[in-house]
């Protein structure tokens, strides 16, 4: 269990630093070698000062998937305000999550550790219903939904394409293959999910 964070900003710096180490290390080594010995190493700290706040890898995997799921809801509300089309907020937000990866390679290391670690079963699960209210909120600019509960059902299928996309993703980055096309692919998954769904304009 995660402690309350330092209000103090010399505390705060340490633990910015210590996330920053995490992410080195995952990109480095994978998470199955991700250890918080060499993540305080790398970050110059004292152990205790971090056991406080993670006491152990998992703790930081959360919360490294909770900051790339607030940048996700961040992005959404952005694409929405400059997005009317339907298609273009698709291919965009898609375009953003390509981008986002191929600069921050430990995001495909952490999203394999969140399917590898039995524990964080129910994180995953959470993060995916969270997801999904993100995702419906953001459809609901272009689409009709019965009911609240059918446009997260839907919105969960999409939610679901675009983790298979980012680990597909993640997949040609590790082994420098193009994802030419890739997009494309996605895009017209996802499109076909939710065409019939379009609102006139």
């Amino acid at each position: 269990m995660r402690r309350n964070k330092p209000t103090q900003k010399r505390s705060k710096d340490r633990l910015r630093t210590v996330l920053s180490a995490a992410k080195a290390e995952l990109s480095e080594r994978g998470y199955s070698d991700l250890s918080m010995s060499r993540v305080c190493a790398r970050a110059k700290v004292k152990p205790a000062s971090v056991y406080r706040y993670w006491p152990d890898k998992t703790s930081i995997l959360e919360e490294l998937m909770d900051e790339f799921e607030h940048g996700i809801s961040n992005q959404i509300q952005l694409r929405i305000a400059e997005e009317p089309n339907l298609e273009h907020f698709i291919g965009y937000f898609l375009s953003d999550l390509q981008f986002y990866c191929s600069q921050e390679s430990w995001i495909l290391q952490a999203q394999i550790g969140m399917r590898a670690e039995l524990s964080m079963h129910d994180y995953h699960e959470q993060a995916i219903t969270r997801l999904s209210e993100i995702v419906r909120t953001g459809l609901s600019n272009y689409c009709y939904f019965d009911s609240k509960e059918s446009g997260l059902r839907l919105s969960r299928s999409v939610v679901l394409v675009i983790e298979t996309f980012l680990m597909a993703l993640g997949r040609n980055i590790m082994v420098g293959k193009s994802s030419k096309g890739l997009r494309a692919d996605f895009e017209e998954v996802i499109m076909s999910q939710i065409e019939h769904l379009r609102i006139s304009t």
